[in-house]
């Protein structure tokens, strides 16, 4: 990149990266460079879930200074360097857990050369948290969300293992088809709060896993160690727009302490969002 951000630059935005494989690009051409992985200016704010950053130069990670700080917020992640070797300024890292320092063993050849070997670390070292299993049933053995190479637990990047299927991936000279979204999940109101919040998210016709147009959901609060604090929503609900309210207790019905907290959003067992909060006292 002749600038910043030869892999991604977040310029006042706050993409949810999941399962992305950001390998090999170089931001150290021109006057001003930084992230070669990934670059945030402009009170960015993205999350990383599942993800690789790997031999990218000047820096993985580079968060710019400015008025209102970037934030980024990383889990179940193999970067390289660790989190010691992002360059924050006065930005924020929120490092939960999950994430690894380990040379992710690429394939290196063929048409996917950034799938994985078989011994791989990012095998098997995704969120183990989306998976749907059940016990009762000898048939049905569970998966991961995503293709994966290992048991059904989620692989770290955009491939999984050599034997898996993986996404369709598209030349950079080809059409991108964007598809619509499947569900949005707003800003907690008011944010921060004392003692309580209100949380607002929609589900569309398209996320639908019930012929009468519902959708199972979850929604899920969960502290700066990835740790779960209270289920907020655990229900099929119907398509449309709707909100709750959290007063700031975990599920033993005690007040929690003053921090950041993160709100995550399931459809029919898929984590589709993930947004931040914060409670003061």
């Amino acid at each position: 990149a002749w600038g910043n951000g030869a892999g991604i630059h977040c310029y006042s935005s706050s993409p949810s990266l999941e399962n992305v494989t950001i390998s090999g690009n170089n931001a150290n051409s021109g006057v001003y460079y930084g992230g070669g992985g990934i670059y945030c200016s402009s009170n960015s704010s993205p999350t990383l879930l599942n993800c690789i950053l790997w031999y990218d130069s000047p820096q993985e990670i580079y968060l710019y200074e400015s008025a209102i700080p970037c934030e980024i917020t990383i889990s179940y992640s193999n970067i390289h360097g660790g989190e010691t070797s992002i360059v924050t300024n006065n930005g924020i890292v929120n490092w939960l857990e999950g994430n690894i320092y380990e040379v992710p063993l690429f394939v290196g050849t063929g048409d996917h050369p950034y799938s994985l070997l078989e011994d791989s670390p990012c095998i098997d070292a995704g969120n183990p948290d989306p998976i749907f299993y059940d016990p009762e049933d000898p048939n049905n053995p569970g998966y991961a969300l995503y293709p994966a190479m290992g048991t059904i637990i989620n692989d770290m990047g955009a491939y999984g293992g050599p034997n898996a299927i993986g996404w369709i991936t598209v030349p950079v000279n080809d059409d991108v088809i964007i598809q619509p979204t499947l569900c949005k999940l707003y800003q907690n109101y008011p944010n921060p709060f004392n003692p309580t919040t209100t949380i607002s998210f929609s589900v569309t016709q398209n996320a639908v896993s019930g012929s009468d147009g519902s959708s199972f959901v979850t929604l899920d609060i969960y502290n700066l160690k990835g740790q779960k604090v209270k289920t907020l929503v655990n229900e099929v609900l119907p398509a449309g727009e709707h909100s709750v309210v959290w007063d700031g207790k975990n599920a033993n019905n005690k007040a929690v302490a003053s921090g950041i907290y993160f709100y995550n959003l399931k459809v029919g067992n898929k984590s589709l969002a993930i947004k931040k909060c914060l409670l003061l006292k």
